[in-house]
C-alpha cells in the first residue's frame, strides 16, 4: 500500500441531478437488493472477522464454519461499443458474487476480508453501515513475478476481449518479467493491460479509467457510469538485455458494491487501488515494471452518508522507478454514486453542480494515476447522481474537472 502526501488530484467529474425519485431496478450492474435471495436475516458486526469468498458464494466469521450465503449477480449484457463494452464483441456482461442481507452493521472494530476471483457486492433491503474497511486492491510486482490483481480484476486479453463473468484465476494479474531472455512476453492480465515491453525497456502501466503510462500507452474501457462494473487490469513485467534484472507488473485492482434500499452510511475506506511495479535493483540498468490500473468502486442506495472519515480509492499503481529506468503508472479506475433521493458528504447535503464541482470537502474520491513512464499514465474517473427533493428538478447534467481531495493512506 502506498504512502502519499495529502494533494488535491484531477479527475473527471459527472453530476446528474434528476426529477423523480424512485427506487431503481437492476440497471447494467448497479444491483438492486431486492432482486436477490433475502433469507440471510440481518448481518451485526462488532468485533469479528468476516471473510466473505467470492468463488465459493460464502462466508465464515472468525473463522468458523462457512455460510453458503451468496448468489451470482450478473450485470445486462452490452453490445460493441455500448455501455463501456469498448471491445468488437458483442455480449459482454460482468458477475460479481452478492451478498444479500435485510440489514447490514458492521461496526469499526470488525474486519472485513475479500477472497477469491470475483467482485463482490453487499446488499440490502434495509440500511446498511459499514465502519471498517474494504479492500480488493491488486497486488506489487515483485523482481520474480508479477503482483496478483484484486478479487474482480478484469481477466481478458489487452485490446481484444472481456473475461469477467466471472474473472479467472489470473485475471488482473502483472505481467511477467521476461527473465532477460528477450521474448517480449511481458504484457499484463487484462482488456487494458500494459504491453509487452521490447527488449531492455521497461513495462508499461495499466489502463482502465484512464490510460496507463510508459513508451506506449494502454487504452481504456468502461464508461463513467460504471455500467459495466469492471475491475483494473495488470501492468507489464520489464524486460532486460543480458546481466539486467528484471521485474513484474503490478496487479490491477478489483470491483466493489454496495447497494441498499434504505440509507447508506459509509465511514471507512472501499479501496481498489492498483498494485504498484518495481525495479530489481535501482542501479540505473534495471529496469522498471508496470503499475497496476485502479478498479472500479460503485455504492447506490435511496440516501447516502459519507462521514469525514470516508474515502472510495481506486488509484494507479506507480511504476518501479529508477535511474531513469522508471516504469509506467497506472491509469485511475473508475468510482460511481447513486443516491436516489439525498447524498450528505462530511454534514453537507449535496444538492446542486456547484457543490460537487467545488468538492472542497472530506471525503475524498481518489482516482488518480500512477506516476512513472515517458507517456504519463492519466486518472480515472468519478460518476455522481443524485435524485434530490423536491422531485420536481430538471434533469441537469455537469461534465467537467473537479478538485478533489487525496488522503493519505497507510
Amino acid at each position: 500500500m502506498k504512502n502519499r502526501k495529502r494533494m488535491a488530484v484531477l479527475a473527471t467529474l459527472v453530476l446528474a441531478l434528476v426529477g423523480t425519485a424512485a427506487h431503481a431496478a437492476t440497471s447494467g450492474s448497479r444491483f438492486d437488493a431486492t432482486d436477490f435471495s433475502n433469507t440471510n436475516g440481518s448481518l451485526t458486526l462488532t468485533t469479528e472477522t468476516i471473510t466473505f469468498n467470492t468463488d465459493t458464494l460464502s462466508y465464515s466469521i472468525d473463522g468458523g464454519a462457512a455460510v453458503n450465503a451468496g448468489e451470482w449477480a450478473t450485470s445486462e449484457a452490452q453490445d460493441a461499443g455500448e455501455g463501456g463494452n469498448a471491445s468488437a464483441i458483442d455480449g459482454v456482461s460482468v458477475t460479481l458474487a452478492m451478498f444479500n442481507f435485510n440489514s447490514i452493521n458492521i461496526g469499526s472494530g470488525a474486519t472485513i476480508v475479500v477472497e477469491g476471483n470475483a467482485g463482490i457486492a453487499l446488499g440490502s433491503l434495509g440500511d446498511m453501515t459499514i465502519a471498517t474497511n474494504i479492500s480488493v486492491d491488486g497486488t506489487n510486482g515483485t523482481s520474480f513475478r508479477g503482483g496478483y490483481g484484486g478479487s474482480g480484476a478484469e481477466g481478458g486479453v489487452r485490446n481484444t476481449s472481456f473475461a469477467s463473468t466471472p474473472p479467472g484465476a489470473t485475471a488482473g494479474d502483472g505481467g511477467v518479467d521476461a527473465g532477460s531472455t528477450g521474448t517480449d512476453n511481458t504484457r499484463g492480465i487484462g482488456f487494458g493491460a500494459g504491453g509487452d515491453a521490447s527488449n531492455d525497456d521497461n513495462g508499461d502501466g495499466a489502463a482502465y479509467g484512464g490510460v496507463g503510462g510508459g513508451d506506449i500507452n494502454s487504452n481504456t474501457y468502461g464508461d463513467d457510469q460504471l455500467t459495466l462494473l469492471f475491475g483494473g487490469s495488470g501492468g507489464a513485467g520489464s524486460d532486460g538485455t543480458a546481466n539486467k534484472l528484471d521485474s513484474g507488473g503490478g496487479g490491477g485492482g478489483g470491483s466493489i458494491e454496495l447497494t441498499a434500499v434504505g440509507t447508506l452510511t459509509l465511514s471507512a475506506t472501499l479501496s481498489s487501488n492498483g498494485g504498484l511495479g518495481v525495479i530489481s535493483v535501482e542501479t540505473g540498468t534495471d529496469c522498471g515494471s508496470g503499475g497496476g490500473s485502479g478498479g472500479g468502486v460503485l455504492i447506490s442506495a435511496s440516501d447516502i452518508v459519507l462521514t469525514d472519515s470516508a474515502l472510495l480509492s481506486a488509484d494507479g499503481g506507480d511504476g518501479g522507478s529508477g535511474v531513469g529506468r522508471n516504469g509506467g503508472g497506472g491509469g485511475g479506475g473508475r468510482i460511481a454514486v447513486y443516491a436516489e433521493n439525498s447524498l450528505t458528504i462530511d454534514g453537507a447535503t449535496i444538492g446542486d453542480a456547484a457543490e460537487i464541482t467545488d468538492l472542497d470537502v472530506d471525503p475524498a474520491f481518489n482516482v488518480a494515476s500512477g506516476t512513472g513512464g515517458t507517456l504519463k499514465s492519466a486518472n480515472g474517473t468519478l460518476f455522481i447522481s443524485v435524485v434530490p427533493e423536491p422531485a420536481t428538478m430538471s434533469l441537469l447534467a455537469l461534465g467537467g474537472i473537479a478538485m478533489l481531495k487525496r488522503r493519505k493512506r497507510a
